[in-house]
């Protein structure tokens, strides 16, 4: 797989994009990264296109639930003050 990879060389230098080939993440790497930023873990393969729809699609199930609670916390507090 080709794709773009975020590299940050050390302080005081911006963040960079590199290309890569055959990108992978162990399954416990990537478990580990989740968990350590308290996000989801989902595998996928862009090569043989496995897992990547749903990915997608849990995604944007996330950032929907995300926007609906903003808006229902924010109508609560528009409603107590």
């Amino acid at each position: 797989m080709e794709g773009l990879y975020k590299a940050d060389p050390g302080p005081g230098w911006k963040q960079q994009w590199m290309m890569v080939e055959n990108l992978e993440v162990s399954r416990d790497d990537g478990m580990e990264f989740a968990r350590d930023y308290r996000a989801l873990f989902m595998e996928s393969s862009v090569n043989s296109n496995h897992g990547v729809q749903c990915a997608f699609e849990e995604l944007v199930r996330k950032v929907q639930r995300s926007q609906l609670l903003g808006t229902i916390l924010n109508s609560s507090a528009d409603t107590s003050a």
